[in-house]
């Protein structure tokens, strides 16, 4: 696994499955952790850093390589970073993976306990619709 700034290459990724990339351009506090095959880009994952707090974002696994433990994977390398990073608990909001992301144990939570930091994050205020799942997973005690 390799860590990495945002590049056109995740950009493609990101766009090509539906997530939001507006606000990644430039925006060095989201650190990726990206796995290759063949020296093509085939998932990312990234985390942006509050204090102890993080916001996991930008899960993406090309399609060809779906449904082999990729996307697990990745979600279990950031969280081993994230607590290498003093990052107490892992926040997420999602449309479509909220069944995937409970098989690693994260929960549901209301929105309105969600926070300060990420209530202000732009993907909490403006990139994700209120329909989006607010998911937590505590990281270290």
């Amino acid at each position: 696994m390799k860590q990495t700034t945002f590049t056109p290459e995740i950009d493609s990724l990101l766009t090509s499955c539906d997530l939001p990339v507006k606000d990644l351009t430039n925006n060095e506090s989201v650190l990726f952790f990206t796995e290759r095959s063949n020296d093509q880009l085939t998932g990312v994952v990234g985390i942006e850093k509050y204090s102890t707090i993080g916001l996991l974002r930008s899960l993406a696994v090309t399609p060809t390589h779906r449904g082999k433990g990729l996307g697990r994977k990745l979600v279990r390398h950031t969280e081993k970073m994230a607590a290498e990073m003093e990052i107490h608990s892992l926040w997420l909001l999602t449309d479509t993976a909220a069944d995937f992301f409970e098989t690693l144990e994260y929960e549901t939570a209301n929105r309105s306990i969600a926070p300060e930091a990420i209530w202000q994050s732009t993907q909490f205020r403006d990139l994700c619709p209120d329909s989006a799942v607010l998911m937590t997973k505590d990281i270290l005690p």
